[in-house]
């Protein structure tokens, strides 16, 4: 029915970004978190490539990995 909430298949409910995503409006949202995600990665490429503070870089790294995931799910239609 009209104005009924999309049912998900997920044992659990959808992310207020899945609900974006699935919505009328869902590929300009996909884009725009795609363009944030590389503005976010070329950021922190740029502070790893200048050096950081050793106790930090195993952060960092990780970081870049989960924003690496994120955009290839995004990424991945």
């Amino acid at each position: 029915m009209a104005g009924e909430p999309t049912r998900s298949i997920w044992p659990f409910g959808m992310t207020d970004l899945q609900e974006v995503l699935l919505g009328p409006d869902g590929e300009t949202a996909r884009r725009e978190a795609l363009a944030h995600l590389d503005t976010s990665l070329a950021r922190l490429d740029d502070r790893l490539l200048a050096g950081l503070d050793p106790q930090r870089m195993t952060q960092a790294r990780a970081v870049r990995q989960a924003l690496d995931t994120a955009r290839a799910v995004l990424a991945d239609r």
